[in-house]
């Protein structure tokens, strides 16, 4: 397996496979653009309502923007909008050897190595674990992922060139994350 390191840029193309019986009232992430550069990523959401948002991930926040007022709002890492478990190196830990169903495969006119499994999503705020059923096709000659399946939606890749300068955080993004970190600095006072 060998996803981009560092500073990158890539497209992730998300099909649902019930979109023939799809209600239309179900907005959801079509595509998502992701520029990556140090400990700062930018993910452009298109939802399936052609709106496009901008969200923003450090390693210690989630800046979600919201669809419908464009705030940007911080949220917890681990529960911030779109789950972004599927878009980058973390979606593809459970690709071994022992998992490996077939070593060469064509897939959408690549050589690919076909992998299946299935993983435990950890569970959020007393939830049951979730376990998903996954393959994933990773080329062969490279070593990159073409495409992932987790049995809800499929996910393919393709990649562009290293991101060609530093991210920057937006105004609202810092404005956010200071007055959080206000916000856990603040003196706590004792009611009565």
């Amino acid at each position: 397996m060998n996803f981009p390191k560092g500073n990158a840029t890539w497209k992730v193309d998300i099909s649902y496979p019930d979109e023939r019986g799809h209600r239309g009232d179900i907005v959801r992430p079509v595509r998502i653009d992701v520029t990556r550069s140090g400990d700062v990523a930018c993910y452009q959401v298109t939802w399936s309502d052609r709106a496009v948002t901008r969200d923003w991930v450090t390693r210690d926040y989630v800046f979600v923007q919201d669809r419908t007022t464009g705030r940007t709002v911080l949220q917890d890492r681990a529960r911030g909008g779109f789950t972004y478990r599927f878009l980058d190196e973390s979606a593809f830990g459970w690709i071994k050897p022992q998992n490996l169903v077939v070593e060469t495969l064509k897939y959408r006119e690549t050589e690919c190595r076909h992998f299946r499994s299935s993983i435990s999503l950890p569970a959020l705020a007393g939830a049951s674990p979730e376990v998903l059923e996954c393959q994933a096709w990773i080329e062969k000659e490279t070593g990159v992922p073409v495409a992932f399946e987790d049995g809800n939606a499929l996910y393919t890749y393709s990649f562009g060139k290293s991101a060609a300068a530093a991210l920057l955080l937006p105004e609202a993004c810092r404005g956010e994350q200071a007055a959080f970190e206000r916000a856990l600095q603040a003196p706590k006072r004792l009611g009565r």
